[in-house]
């Protein structure tokens, strides 16, 4: 049997804070039978692997709820109405680390198969630290250099929460 496409019967947008939302999705599936499924709704999420000029990887270190630790990860965020993701990229970068430099779009990507996000992937070369991070009540970062050997570990150990842009950086960059 060759993959087809679901029927969809009904979607309803489940709102859970004004960041986030799911959307409930009932389908037909090609056996006939009826399911439910939870997606992540739409919009367009972007990270980017930060690079000092003299190759250091800029990392946002803060506590995360979902793995219940403190990790270090590339800086990223959503895209806010009216801005496209190079400026909520440049937005990001200086918000979570303080840093700011040459801005790249490598590529876009789903986000994940469960997901109607997009995320737009970058590298920031040439970066400098221009001022402090702007540390919310959810978001209090510190940010963290690493040598681009420690930073390859790092993507190997399973513990940066943005896998795919870090290495999609660093085979852009050729410094896999």
């Amino acid at each position: 049997m060759n993959p087809q496409a679901w029927k969809i019967l009904s979607r309803k947008t489940i709102r859970l804070n004004r960041h986030r939302s799911i959307l409930k999705v009932v389908a037909e599936l090609p056996s006939g039978k009826k399911d439910t499924f939870y997606l992540r709704n739409k919009g367009k999420i972007v990270c980017a692997l930060v690079l000092t000029r003299d190759k250091r990887v800029v990392l946002a270190e803060q506590y995360r709820l979902g793995v219940d630790d403190i990790v270090s990860e590339l800086p990223g965020g959503g895209v806010d109405k009216g801005e496209t993701p190079r400026q909520a990229i440049v937005r990001e970068v200086r918000e979570e680390v303080g840093y700011s430099g040459k801005v790249r779009q490598i590529v876009s990507s789903n986000d994940d198969a469960w997901s109607m996000k997009t995320r737009f992937h970058f590298v920031v070369t040439e970066a400098e630290k221009v001022a402090e991070p702007s540390n919310t009540d959810t978001e209090i970062i510190r940010p963290k250099l690493m040598s681009l050997r420690q930073f390859r570990k790092h993507l190997r150990s399973g513990r940066l929460t943005d896998v795919e842009t870090g290495y999609l950086a660093l085979d852009f960059l050729k410094l896999l």
